[in-house]
């Protein structure tokens, strides 16, 4: 069995992380195992950015039934463009 980190230790990582990375950082965090996606999908989710294009509302529509991720989401941010965000 390998060694794994204690969950205290990768929740301060991606409490850490939360400030210092992009959006995209933290859903790529998301990737790398089961733990990490638990801990930190509520920061992933917990403010999301639409770009006022149909796809983006598509994604969004998608996003907010997903029940789990949905209990994350606190914010909608909607904006002009995605150069305005790390989208």
């Amino acid at each position: 069995m390998k060694p794994q980190l204690p969950t205290e230790i990768l929740a301060q990582v991606v409490r850490d992380a939360v400030h210092l990375a992009s959006p995209s950082d933290l859903l790529h965090l998301r990737l790398a195992n089961q733990k990490l996606r638990d801990i930190s999908s509520p920061y992933a989710f917990r403010t999301l950015h639409v770009v006022y294009t149909p796809t983006s509302a598509q994604g969004l529509a998608h996003l907010l039934g997903n029940s789990e991720i949905s209990s994350y989401v606190q914010e909608i941010s909607f904006v002009e463009s995605a150069e305005r965000r790390d989208i």
